[in-house]
């Protein structure tokens, strides 16, 4: 890899390929612990969503760190009470949320 950006499209193809999926995205962290859409590859929506290193969602992506699959989401949405996951889920591009965090 010879670039950041040739680096976040391996971040973005390598999970879809294994699940069979042509598009994603990649939030990035930022100095003031902002999560920013930095790179996207076929994502099927447009999106300014960020997340405050603070929001829940992002508190329980670190915690869990689990694969959240769209299909449990719907037959089992209460183990996600915790969690306001509806805005994700009722687009219809998204069907995994895979967290891939760097541990210091």
């Amino acid at each position: 890899m010879q670039s950041l950006d040739d680096l976040s499209q391996f971040v973005i193809t390598t999970p879809g390929d294994l699940v069979g999926c042509a598009g994603g995205g990649l939030w990035l962290c930022n100095e003031q612990g902002y999560f920013y859409l930095a790179e996207e590859k076929s994502l099927g929506f447009s999106t300014d969503i960020g997340f405050s290193k603070e929001d829940q969602f992002i508190r329980f992506l670190n915690e869990k760190q689990w694969v959240i699959d769209s299909c449990e989401f719907e037959s089992n949405p209460e183990i996600y009470d915790e969690v306001g996951l509806t805005q994700w889920m009722e687009n219809q591009h998204i069907w995994l949320i895979i967290p891939l965090l760097q541990q210091n």
